[in-house]
């Protein structure tokens, strides 16, 4: 049965959570097991937010117009088609029901990607780049800014400012000195802000991790206006809550990680180890971070083939990792 509604003292599920719920939904109600009872429970849980029925409604339009979703978008629309193509394959060899079945979830989950994978931010981005490259690029100042994943930011550089905007992804940030223009990454979570220094950003859409190389930052939080200085060798997560614990790194180390396309975590809760590996991933990741939280990483992953990273973790954590269509990876506990 799909997620019940949460309890009155619980949180409300966030837009992700609402999709993948009404995806479940779907998928139950075209099984051959569905129910009377199912259908009322549907409609009633429906009936509980018009949040709900927007996530149904979406869902609902996306498969009927699967086929012609994103036309402009050529690389979002190759990943629905692939999920699309994989998932007939397989309908030919088994029988008629369990075929139904199986090609409906796939086309849940592919309308899910299409949905929230690639929004509209990233391809109006200034500099945008996908889940298996990585490149540079220098900035009229003579910055260089290191890209690696899937990752976009918009660039606004005048006499008075330098701002990277980072929508997603990862940058590394090598900083040109200019006394009369400090230099701001700004992110959902945070304002970084420097003169001339060396540091690493990561964002998602639960934290931005930021870890200092050299010299130093002022960061301030966006909820909270939190202000605090992260010098060379620390490392801290900025979320919804705030500035979080700061923690001392290698940036040596790090650094020659992130040149050999790896990337090296000390007792990193596992919920950040796979936020950051979205960006490396082709397609989507999901996992309950509450389940989850309290197992920690200490690894060197590879970047550059995340199967194998999963295989690591998997091999090191009481963790499954399964992948039930095309391009979507589940991270649970071990029964």
């Amino acid at each position: 049965m799909p997620a019940q509604s949460p309890s009155p003292a619980s949180a409300p599920p966030n837009s992700e959570e609402l999709v993948e719920q009404a995806a479940e939904w779907l998928v139950k109600l075209s099984s051959d097991d569905c129910t009377a009872q199912d259908h009322q429970a549907f409609e009633q849980w429906q009936q509980q937010s018009p949040a709900h029925q927007h996530a149904v409604a979406g869902m609902q339009g996306m498969i009927e117009q699967l086929k012609q979703l994103h036309q402009n978008n050529q690389a979002q629309t190759h990943i629905v088609e692939d999920a699309i193509q994989e998932q007939s394959q397989l309908t030919q060899k088994l029988n008629s029901r369990s075929s139904l079945f199986i090609f409906m979830m796939g086309c849940m989950f592919a309308a899910l990607l299409s949905w929230q994978m690639l929004p509209v931010e990233y391809w109006l981005a200034d500099q945008s780049s996908r889940y298996d490259q990585w490149t540079d690029q220098t900035l009229l100042d003579q910055s260089q800014i290191k890209i690696s994943g899937h990752s976009a930011y918009n660039i606004q550089f005048n006499a008075q400012q330098r701002h990277i905007e980072l929508l997603d992804g990862n940058i590394l940030v090598d900083i040109a000195k200019d006394a009369t223009r400090p230099f701001v990454v700004k992110t959902e979570f945070a304002q970084i802000k420097a003169l001339g220094t060396r540091f690493m950003v990561q964002h998602s859409d639960n934290q931005t991790i930021l870890t200092m190389l050299e010299s130093k930052v002022e960061v301030r939080s966006i909820q909270g206006n939190q202000r605090q200085i992260i010098e060379a060798g620390q490392q801290v997560v900025i979320n919804k809550q705030g500035i979080q614990t700061i923690h001392a790194i290698s940036p040596a180390m790090l650094e020659q990680a992130w040149q050999k396309h790896s990337l090296m975590v000390d007792q990193m809760p596992l919920p950040q180890v796979l936020d950051i590996l979205k960006s490396y991933n082709q397609g989507k990741i999901y996992y309950h971070a509450h389940e989850i939280k309290q197992l920690r990483v200490t690894a060197i992953l590879p970047l550059n083939d995340i199967d194998q990273a999963f295989t690591l973790l998997q091999d090191s954590l009481p963790i499954q990792v399964s992948r039930p269509v095309p391009y979507v990876t589940r991270v649970t506990l071990k029964d």
